[in-house]
């Protein structure tokens, strides 16, 4: 976290996949800490309750290992622009709706 804050990135791309809780803890961290940096989470998980949750906890977009390399170029761009962005492989479902609200 040090780094994160010396440096200030506009965006972390940050891959959540073997430890769940650590990455609710990132990402919660990171909102606090630094509120002007912007978290994308990229994972394998689809579940809604881990997406939720990430969103939740201070992530901007939310991005699957299935995502396209233009599409996470797309994704990258609206979270810059201060926009959330979930991919749409999950965007299609109804609780990603609740997201936007």
């Amino acid at each position: 976290f040090q780094q994160v804050q010396i440096l200030l990135p506009d965006i972390i791309l940050a891959d959540f996949n073997n430890k769940p809780q650590r990455g609710f803890e990132f990402a919660e961290k990171i909102s606090s800490i630094t509120p002007t940096v912007k978290l994308i989470c990229l994972s394998v998980k689809k579940g809604t309750r881990f997406v939720a949750r990430m969103m939740t906890l201070g992530a901007r977009g939310y991005l699957t290992k299935t995502t396209s390399l233009e599409e996470i170029q797309r994704g990258i761009l609206q979270v810059y622009r201060g926009e959330r962005y979930i991919c749409e492989e999950l965007r299609k479902s109804a609780f990603a709706q609740d997201l936007f609200q």
